[in-house]
Order: structure tokens, then C-alpha cells, then sequence
């Protein structure tokens, strides 16, 4: 670290010296890094009385430090006295720890299109900003008909992308994908939260350790949770496809959070919905969890059951026969508001307010996420995420994917309208579902990438990278979100066996 005063760097050189390949050493660079962003801040700004508290609390870490391990204060290094003699230098440092470092962020819509975003926790401390959105809602709208390739793209949503550089002689730019993720970055990490992040994820790596980011909205906050924020670009690389970096989000609302860690083995219940009048939801006709575990869970983690008829009623009963812990659904999913007629029941896209069938007015219906289940006669059953919640709500089950399109989408009002967010709201510690259309192929390699690294490390934040990582060629990565709310917050569904 450069910028320090003499002193410090001579106390801090010394501490390194000693402290290299300890179980201390991460402890040693994250306190360091601290009081380089504080002197910094003061330079900067000034010295204030929260710059001086501070200051003088790494001072004090890092002189508890030096007397635990060294047997002198922090103040006699900084002096340029050495440990006596008989203190050992570290022979042969130890593997790396594993555990990911932290870093929790609440972001709060405020008026006139103003974010407020604010570190809660950290091992760098706590710090807050107010940025103005990457885009309004109707630029929104249009980078998410982009993104999603969907080839419905109005005329005057196209005049929008190009105002943002996203479009280029009328077709979408190569690295479009890289410029939102840029606008996004720009927008989480500005200044006292920039400053508290890039230290964290400089002493992260500097101790070989990974870096869990949790997003958490308030569960009115659904137009913000729409930001694709998975997608974030540094101005090098994006840092949820990286191997170091795990992204999950989180919703705040007054309810008691459940367990998420259960003991092997595992009832998973592997759903695949294939309506009659649908196109078909599977590249084979094998379900891909089956396929992936079968060759790859040799420790019997898993106990697998499929349910080919997948009507409510089936799913109930099979719920109820049994514990489940994990719920995976492969099926048709879509984000809509539904003609309130009962003889019509036609779903159309959030912006439509009557009904292109009978003509009912439906402004004042609520768009809402919907699965496509079966009917006792084979033609879809579109279960509201409503309902959904409400099947699933006092069940054993502790995670569940649903490999659907649009199965994480919300827009305005209540963020437990989507799909995977009103399964958080019925106590599911753990969702992972889509946050736009999301292509067979996609879905198949996620899930032999996901389903392998859960059985392997038991945790759901690793398994979510895997799979992302699996579909980091191609354009869909960023889709997949996984929500969590849990007693036991590090993402662990199970320890794995040894």
C-alpha cells in the first residue's frame, strides 16, 4: 500500500513479515486496507471525528496484533523496534481459506429516479451514496426487450438504445451486454461505496479468499429489483462470471426467516410440466437434474423422485407424501396480468390495459409471474405466483429452481408478484429462477453445472456461479438469479461429506 506515513508502513512492513502464511494474515491485509481508505478519506476531506475514531480503532486491532503474536505493541514497531531473536518466521504457510468475505448492500428507490445505496455490512466497514439510476423506466424497458432478444422491439424503444449507445446502424452492439454491465457497476460502486468495495475485493484476493455480494430490496422496491445487476462490468471484467465472486439478493419485509442447512440425504423432486397445447420444456426427454446427479452423485447425497404428470394435485400429494428439500421445475413461465373474466382468463404483456379477446378492462389487475402446471386433460394450468406461494408455504422444502422463463420478473408494486420472490415470501430460504426468457439449451447446460457443484460442496451460492459459468460463452449467463433469505445466511444447504 502506498501513502502511508513513514511510521505505519514500518510497523505494518514488520507485522507482514511475521504474519506471512499465518492464520492471521487476513486479518493483518484487511486491517491494512482499512487504514489506507481512512488516511486516504482524511487527505482527501480532512480529518473529522468519525475519520479520527476510525483510525484509532485499526490502530488498536492492529496493536492487539502485534502484542498477541510478536509480544510488542503496535507503537514499538512503528518505532522501529523488532521482535526478540527467538520469534519464529512461518515455515510453510497453510492452503488459503475458503470462506468468502461479505458484502451486503440495501438499495432504496428515492424520488425523481435517485438511489440510495448503502454497504450494511463488510470487512472494510459500512458507507453509503445517492446516484441517479442508470435509466429511466422506459429506457429500462427497452434494454430489457434487448437483452432478453426478443425481437418485439418498438420503433421508439429503438430510438431510446441508440440515445445509449446500445444500438449501432440499427442493431445492437457486440458488447451491449458489457456497457449495461458498465452503467450498472457505475451505479452500485460510486464513491465512499466504491472506495469500501474495491478494498474489500483487494484484500479478498490478496488472501486468496472469494466474495459473496447479497443486494437487498425492500419488498416494495419491485421497479429496481427489474435492473439486471448480475450483469455488473467493472471496465474489465464481469465480476459474477468470475470464479472469486458469488451474487445472490435478498428482500427485507417483516417475516421470521427459516433454516436453509438440512442433514443428507436429500429428497429432491425433480418437476417437468409439458402441457399439451405448449412447446416442449426439455431438450431430451430425461430431466436434467436426473441426468446430471445419476453420473456425478456418488456419494448418494440425493434421493431422487420424478413426476411426469405434473398437475396441482399431483405436486400436492407428492409434497405431502413425503419431506422434499429440493423442488426443481422445469416448465413454461411468464410475467403477465391476466383477463379477470373467468371464461376468458387470457394473459397479456404488463403494458396492456384491456384485453385483446373480450375487451375487458384490466388496469387495475395485478401483473404477476405464472407457471404453466398441467390439466387433468393434458392443456396448461397457469398457477399464479400467488397461489404458487400458498402451495409451498409450511413445506420442508429448502430450495428450489425453477428452470422457467421469466420466473424472477416483477414490475411495479410488490416485489413478491414474480414468481421465485413469492416463494422467498412463503419461507423457501432459497430461490433460484429467471429473470428473462431463458432458451432450452440454456437451461440444460445450467442444470449439469449446478446440480454436480451442489452435490460436490453443498453450497447453492457455488453451484448458482457453476452454472453461470457453464453459460459464459453465450449471451443468457446473467439470467439466472438466486434469491435468499435465511437464519443460516452463507448459502449452505448441506455439509458435505468428507
Amino acid at each position: 500500500m502506498t501513502g502511508l506515513p513513514t511510521e505505519l508502513e514500518r510497523g505494518l512492513d514488520v507485522l507482514k513479515e511475521y504474519a506471512q502464511g499465518t492464520p492471521w494474515q487476513a486479518d493483518l491485509l484487511l486491517y491494512e486496507a482499512r487504514m489506507h481508505e481512512i488516511i486516504q478519506r482524511m487527505q482527501r476531506f480532512g480529518r473529522s471525528r468519525d475519520s479520527t475514531h476510525e483510525r484509532n480503532e485499526v490502530w488498536d486491532a492492529l496493536n492487539r496484533l502485534a502484542l498477541e503474536h510478536l509480544n510488542l505493541s503496535f507503537n514499538d514497531l512503528t518505532q522501529g523496534k523488532r521482535p526478540s531473536p527467538g520469534t519464529a518466521l512461518p515455515q510453510q504457510p497453510p492452503a488459503p481459506p475458503a470462506v468468502a468475505r461479505v458484502f451486503t448492500m440495501q438499495l432504496s428507490h428515492l424520488a425523481d429516479g435517485q438511489l440510495e445505496v448503502r454497504v450494511l455490512d463488510s470487512p472494510m466497514g459500512q458507507a453509503k451514496a445517492v446516484v441517479a439510476l442508470p435509466y429511466r423506466p422506459d429506457e429500462l424497458v427497452a434494454v430489457l426487450k434487448a437483452l432478453d432478444q426478443a425481437g418485439d422491439v418498438r420503433p421508439e424503444q429503438m430510438k431510446l438504445l441508440e440515445a445509449l449507445g446500445l444500438l449501432q446502424q440499427g442493431h445492437g452492439r457486440s458488447d451491449m451486454l458489457e456497457q449495461v454491465g458498465q452503467h450498472l457497476y457505475q451505479t452500485l460502486f460510486t464513491g465512499d461505496v466504491g472506495t469500501v468495495f474495491t478494498a474489500t475485493l483487494n484484500q479478498a484476493r490478496a488472501s486468496g479468499q472469494g466474495m459473496a455480494i447479497q443486494l437487498r430490496f425492500d419488498d416494495h422496491d419491485a421497479n429496481l429489483a427489474r435492473f439486471p445487476w448480475e450483469l455488473i462490468h467493472d471496465g474489465r471484467r464481469y465480476l459474477c462470471a468470475s470464479q472469486n465472486i458469488e451474487m445472490s439478493r435478498s428482500i427485507s419485509y417483516p417475516e421470521a426467516a427459516t433454516l436453509l442447512l438440512v442433514q443428507p440425504p436429500l429428497n429432491l423432486l425433480s418437476v417437468m410440466a409439458q402441457p399439451t397445447d405448449l412447446a416442449p420444456v426439455m431438450l431430451t426427454p430425461n430431466h436434467e437434474p436426473v441426468v446430471a446427479l445419476h453420473a456425478n452423485d456418488t456419494s448418494n447425497i440425493f434421493r431422487i423422485t420424478t413426476l411426469d404428470s405434473a398437475t396441482g394435485q399431483t405436486l400436492i400429494k407428492q409434497l405431502d407424501r413425503q419431506p422434499v428439500h429440493i423442488l426443481h421445475i422445469a416448465a413454461h413461465g411468464v410475467f403477465a396480468r391476466q383477463c379477470p373474466i373467468t371464461h376468458c382468463g387470457k394473459r397479456h404483456y404488463p403494458h396492456i390495459e384491456r384485453c385483446e379477446v373480450c375487451g375487458s378492462d384490466m388496469r387495475t389487475v395485478q401483473p404477476r409471474g405464472y407457471l404453466a402446471l398441467q390439466r387433468d386433460d393434458g392443456r396448461a394450468d397457469w398457477i399464479g405466483s400467488d397461489r404458487l406461494g400458498t402451495l409451498l408455504t409450511g413445506t420442508s422444502v429448502r430450495l428450489v429452481v425453477l428452470a422457467a422463463c421469466s420466473t424472477a420478473a416483477v414490475r411495479d408494486g410488490s416485489l413478491f408478484s414474480g414468481l421465485g420472490q413469492a416463494l422467498i415470501e412463503a419461507g423457501i430460504p432459497a430461490v433460484v429462477s429467471m429473470q428473462l426468457r431463458f432458451s432450452l439449451d440454456a437451461a440444460d447446460s445450467f442444470t449439469r453445472s449446478f446440480y454436480p457443484t451442489l452435490a460436490r460442496t453443498g453450497s447453492v451460492l457455488a453451484a448458482v456461479r457453476a452454472g453461470r459459468r457453464q453459460l459464459f460463452l453465450g449471451r443468457e449467463w446473467f439470467i439466472p438469479v438466486l434469491h435468499m433469505r435465511s437464519q443460516d445466511g452463507d448459502g449452505q444447504l448441506f455439509t458435505p461429506l468428507m
